[in-house]
């Protein structure tokens, strides 16, 4: 059962005991009489109005891009003007409405106009048009809906299991279709790739299907745009084989992340070319940024990822710290330098980010969010695209019909099962119908003061909007209860990911036996206030929590300028409370960093700290700290406010099943002092030492062998020491016994490491020589489904330095099944690829089985090149047995006693294995994942 099933925490016992009686508190009726009738009701009546929407969208506007509700006149791009952004960017001319909708019908337990939408997509829809869309609303839009209904098409698994939580039986499986779905979307992802072609890796904002992007095309793209297309990349990757997608929009993801500021956040708008924040820099959740935070999360739950989860919990706690308001209700766009408030302003958008709470298991901060937005809804009856939370007036009054707040009014039933959200709902729905009906369909309010109608109705109206209205009103759905890591995309599409298509050791379904973190998978429940409920909706029984009974409800009217006699409110006025507006609520801090110190002194931080102050545990539990002093700390609270988690103790990361013990002895006031002698920095600790040489079957020298002799001597060898980088696999250290090959267990695997064979060195052609392009033979077809084969397996590439990212010559080299890259340098100093470089959190999860070593020096790199260029002989490569590692460095400066003078790394070591520590605490509560060995 997922946590969001779990039923409303019931208290049994006597209304009047309490003294609680319904008419006391004045709740308002609209929270109790909610009969499973009522309810299927207003379901009915969403039904009807979105086919009210669809029925005239294919009687009047198909297979254009959009219906005209007013006019009853379908429209597409705008030819005329290429600059009207409003419609060219999201009208293709590719039927967008009727391929949004596709996975809606599954939704509405509809698979008769299920097979119809399909068959239509299949014979009108086609990409191949000279128009210029933006990328991100063609990738949610398009792609999205694309992906989720050829799932649902074709699917047996999930066919058969949505059939049966469904009361109808229906199966959305089609039983003519042959992935024309995934062949259409495979062939819009292919056309939207030039975008990515950029400096930094993140994509142009727009791009013509036809001809790729323009020369004159701007190189500024918003946070949201470049880093909101992981879940649909992925997915498609994962279908189709072809890893491009996936890749690029990770590598699109990462440059984003990467150029967060200090405070953890990001910037609104960003240059593509240069990778700079462009001004107004507004670090929040509103328009330009929500969905950069919403996939992390959501990229979590598709693919159980370990790094996306890490990611959006940093991100959530620098918005917490920086973005939310004082009172812990709104969210205020911010500097991302500084923190200061860059706009007083909120908007329609930023009504996701409840429901995204929800998602990430804090509940009760989505109940204070949402409930600003609400009291927007009840003084406009919609949302406005942009509010000022400090004059309390509308800026940009339009409604265009968006989802948002919707979405998060059903993520919070689901959570709280509490009949508030169906008011709230009931509430929307009538609005709807009053102020956006219209004659052939839904219509955007350009103005929802005067409630004046605009001849537009967008895709996201029937994908979205009313989508999770149904969903509200329909207890029974079958998607409430699909057991299925599946996600709703930002543009609502149902997108579940098969176990089949999830790689190996990801926290999800698919590994069962992986350690996880108790509380990171536990959702608190919400605490109730009292108030009659009911077990079957027709009895009441006890008493239970109710939104509407919240202290705060008062708050949030008021913050947004609603009058208690507003006729908006008329209706439960008997609510209000007589003592007038209740105290802004008090919420907790998020810390972010802090350096440490051992008596309070002023300190600097130490950037590189060495293993005298802190080291990994061998037995992969955490770290122990040996010497506080300079120390860097990030935490983050968790959602059950029981306390504090650290994310991260200087360079490294602590997982979600580890500990950091402090073993500083000056904590417990003693005056040991510490000795600095057992240091070992970064750049000796990654120390790779190489052996290269031929290796030849043939008792006599070959004419190739004797020209090695004259160049390298006798052995026809040559040893050089490299520097690795701190992901991936590690050459410097010995392949543990139980490592083996992921796919043949009965032997070690094969890699470029202390005590491993020699591996085959290979050169690529000289048009592939930096291992910036995937390496595939000559007679591949690119365009082909399958996955090409892997040409250099068990190998070691000898590449070039230059031209592209390390990261990227591993990824291409890994594709072709090659086990260790060798970058050649004509530097003489090397870079330290460390925890601070690009892309660290991602490598550390998908970079296992590869090793990155760089030689620096011209003479180094002009003798290895020549000595692979004159023989035809091979020439093999392992890491020298007769010379120490970093790695042994470290070995032996763990061993030193004098790192800690009153006790040996041993007795530290027994402590911490027999669980002997003390607590210890951030602002009176305490830190869960540490302890103070004594």
């Amino acid at each position: 059962m997922l946590w969001w099933q779990q039923p409303w925490l019931l208290v049994q016992g006597l209304v009047l005991a309490l003294g609680l009686s319904t008419a006391a508190r004045g709740i308002p009726s609209t929270t109790q009489e909610w009969s499973l009738e009522r309810t299927l009701a207003l379901r009915e009546d969403v039904r009807a109005l979105w086919y009210h929407g669809y029925d005239n969208y294919l009687n009047y506007a198909f297979p254009m891009d959009e219906l005209q509700p007013i006019s009853c006149q379908g429209r597409g791009p705008d030819w005329d003007d290429p600059s009207n952004y409003g419609f060219n960017d999201v009208n293709g001319n590719f039927s967008i409405t009727l391929v949004d909708v596709l996975d809606t019908f599954v939704t509405l337990n509809d698979p008769k106009g299920f097979d119809d939408a399909v068959r239509k997509v299949v014979q009108h829809v086609s990409f191949d048009v000279d128009t210029k869309p933006q990328v991100f609303e063609t990738t949610i839009r398009a792609l999205g809906g694309l992906l989720s209904a050829h799932l649902f098409a074709s699917d047996d698994d999930l066919g058969a299991q949505f059939a049966k939580q469904s009361k109808t039986g229906s199966s959305f499986r089609l039983d003519w279709y042959q992935g024309e779905l995934l062949e259409l979307a495979w062939d819009l992802g292919k056309r939207l790739l030039p975008a990515f072609n950029t400096p930094t890796g993140l994509p142009y904002a727009r791009i013509n299907l036809r001809s790729g992007v323009p020369p004159e095309e701007t190189t500024q793209t918003c946070t949201a745009g470049a880093g909101s297309l992981l879940l649909e990349f992925t997915t498609l990757s994962r279908l189709t084989g072809d890893t491009r997608f996936e890749n690029l929009a990770k590598k699109a993801y990462q440059a984003v992340w990467d150029r967060r500021t200090s405070l953890g956040l990001v910037g609104n708008g960003i240059d593509v070319i240069t990778g700079s924040w462009y001004y107004p820099i507004g670090g929040g959740i509103g328009a330009g940024i929500d969905s950069f935070y919403e996939y992390a999360l959501k990229m979590y739950v598709l693919t159980g990822e370990q790094p996306y989860l890490d990611i959006w919990n940093e991100a959530y706690a620098a918005i917490m710290n920086h973005s939310r308001g004082v009172d812990g209700h709104w969210y205020k766009a911010v500097n991302a330098y500084t923190g200061e408030v860059a706009q007083s302003h909120i908007d329609s958008l930023g009504a996701f980010w409840p429901g995204l709470q929800v998602l990430a298991g804090d509940v009760e901060n989505a109940i204070k969010s949402h409930l600003v937005y609400w009291n927007l809804w009840r003084r406009f009856s919609a949302i406005p695209e942009t509010f000022n939370i400090i004059s309390k007036e509308g800026i940009t009054l339009g409604y265009p019909l968006r989802p948002e707040f919707i979405e998060s009014t059903y993520f919070l039933y689901r959570a709280t099962r509490d009949p508030f959200y169906l008011s709230v709902g009931e509430r929307v729905l009538q609005d709807l119908t009053a102020r956006n009906k219209a004659p052939c369909g839904m219509a955007t309010l350009s103005n929802s003061v005067t409630g004046e109608q605009e001849d537009r109705m967008e895709s996201f109206a029937l994908s979205e909007t009313l989508k999770y209205l149904y969903l509200l009103f329909d207890e029974e759905n079958p998607i409430h209860t699909l057991d299925s890591n599946f996600v709703f995309t930002t543009e609502g599409h149902v997108l579940p990911l098969p176990r089949s298509f999830l790689r190996p050791g990801s926290a999800g379904p698919a590994n069962k036996g992986a350690k996880k973190s108790k509380a990171a998978e536990t959702c608190p429940k919400v605490p109730p206030s009292l108030i009659p409920t009911w077990s079957d909706r027709n009895h009441t029984i006890g008493l239970a929590g109710s939104i509407a009974d919240r202290p705060d409800t008062d708050y949030a009217r008021y913050l947004v300028g609603l009058a208690l006699d507003a006729i908006q409110v008329a209706e439960d006025a008997s609510h209000q409370r007589l003592e007038g507006i209740c105290d802004a609520p008090r919420y907790d801090t998020h810390p972010t960093t802090f350096v440490l110190t051992a008596y309070g002194e002023d300190a600097p931080e130490d950037p590189y700290p060495g293993p005298h102050k802190l080291a990994l545990n061998a037995d992969g539990t955490g770290v122990t700290v040996y010497n506080v002093s300079g120390i860097k700390l990030k935490a983050i609270i968790r959602v059950d406010g029981r306390g504090y988690d650290i994310v991260q103790i200087g360079r490294h990361k602590i997982k979600p099943s580890q500990k950091v013990w402090f073993a500083d002895q000056r904590l417990l006031k003693s005056d040991a002092t510490q000795n600095s002698s057992s240091y070992v920095d970064p750049y000796q600790k990654q120390l790779v030492p190489l052996r290269f040489f031929t290796e030849s079957t043939k008792p006599k020298a070959t004419p190739a062998q004797k020209i090695l002799q004259t160049l390298f001597g006798d052995d026809a060898e040559y040893t050089v020491s490299g520097v690795s980088a701190n992901w991936g696999d590690q050459p410097g250290q010995k392949l543990e016994e139980s490592e083996f090959d992921p796919s043949v267990s009965s032997r070690p695997r094969a890699r470029l490491g202390k005590g491993s064979e020699a591996l085959p060195l290979v050169r690529p052609p000289k048009e592939n020589r930096y291992g910036c392009h995937p390496h595939l033979p000559a007679d591949f077809e690119k365009d082909s489904h399958f996955a090409p084969p892997q040409m250099y397996a068990d190998t070691v590439l000898l590449l070039d330095r230059g031209e592209c990212t390390f990261l990227d010559k591993v990824l291409h080299a890994e594709q072709a099944g090659a086990r260790s890259v060798v970058v050649l340098s004509d530097e003489d100093v090397l870079p330290a690829i460390t925890s601070s470089d690009p892309d660290y959190d991602f490598v550390q999860m998908y970079i296992k089985y590869i090793s990155l070593v760089i030689i620096g020096g011209k003479d180094h790199a002009d003798k290895l090149k020549e000595m692979v260029s004159q023989t035809d002989a091979q020439v093999m490569v392992e890491v020298d047995r007769t010379k120490q590692t970093g790695f042994d460095l470290v070995e032996a400066a763990k061993s030193n006693t004098n790192a800690v003078p009153k006790r040996t790394r041993s007795d530290w070591d027994r402590l911490r294995k027999l669980g002997v520590g003390r607590p210890l605490f951030i602002n009176g509560k305490r830190l869960l994942n540490a302890a103070l060995l004594f």
